[in-house]
């Protein structure tokens, strides 16, 4: 999603804007190569870092799997009143809201 909307990022950005850990974020990355759907283009600044972008197919997949998911939220909710649908929106959000420490 944050190459979508950002178009390039590096793995370092997108490991901070996730929270993800770097093992995961490498896999990922691997993964998402294999499959056409990003590449990688080192920077020309740093060779140490590489910038990463979606391809064609990966703006494609995403795209994609944006308008299947909106499809199938829409089906689960389609039950629940604007109000109830604003009530889970709110308790959904305090629980994965970072607990402030006391």
């Amino acid at each position: 999603m944050l190459l979508r909307r950002d178009g390039v990022s590096t793995q370092r950005d997108l490991i901070a804007q996730t929270g993800s850990d770097k093992a995961g974020m490498v896999r990922t990355v691997e993964d998402l190569e294999a499959l056409g759907y990003l590449s990688r283009t080192p920077s020309p600044t740093d060779r140490r870092v590489a910038h990463l972008t979606l391809t064609a197919a990966g703006t494609e997949a995403f795209d994609t799997a944006r308008r299947l998911a909106t499809d199938a939220a829409n089906d689960l909710f389609a039950g629940f009143s604007p109000a109830e649908l604003t009530t889970l929106e709110a308790l959904l959000s305090r629980f994965v809201a970072p607990v402030e420490p006391d």
